[in-house]
């Protein structure tokens, strides 16, 4: 739970929920009214505003490459839309400079998961997120390549978990792989 500065407070649910078929929903609920999302599927919002009668749908409208979004659907344009914008920013476009954010602001969303993971590694030990517009921090991770990936990480190899684990034999990835195209192919 996160008290924000206008003394609000949030409510963040997420980790190892299980339930078939998977899906996911999002929900806002305040003291004046509340929205959320179908648990599966849609990209319809539902909201309820208080002292109005009922719940109000809204069905968010693509007015931006339609066309072309209504073929990446998924994730209420969140498949498409990343994408599109950066290409359009890297082309000069005004919507490119419009919708889409800097690397310094994607790499803000990302950073604090990533240097959670090495905390959960080193005992749960605090991890200062680094300002990387300061280039003096910047240079702090210049040359850091820990991550899980063996071909990137070189030396600095991450587990892939925090936990002893036995590593996951070859043929339950093959079995999945054959489970996941006969499903796939009706």
């Amino acid at each position: 739970m996160i008290t924000l500065d206008n003394g609000a407070i949030v409510k963040s649910l997420h980790g190892e929920f299980r339930r078939e078929p998977c899906g996911s929903n999002y929900a806002v609920y305040g003291t004046k009214g509340m929205m959320e999302t179908r648990l599966i599927g849609g990209d319809d919002l539902y909201v309820y505003v208080s002292g109005k009668e009922g719940i109000e749908k809204y069905v968010p409208e693509k007015f931006i490459a339609a066309d072309m979004a209504e073929k990446f659907g998924g994730h209420g344009g969140a498949d498409f839309y990343p994408t599109h914008f950066f290409i359009q920013r890297i082309l000069g476009r005004e919507d490119g400079y419009k919708y889409s954010i800097d690397v310094y602001n994607a790499v803000d969303m990302g950073i604090c998961g990533i240097l959670a993971y090495r905390s959960i590694l080193n005992g749960n030990i605090p991890i200062r997120i680094p300002n990387l517009r300061n280039e003096e921090e910047r240079n702090q991770y210049r040359n850091d390549h820990a991550c899980t990936n063996p071909e990137e990480a070189g030396d600095m190899l991450l587990p892939l978990c925090s936990k002893d684990h036995d590593p996951i034999p070859d043929e339950v990835y093959y079995e999945q792989k054959l489970k996941w195209i006969e499903e796939n192919s009706k």
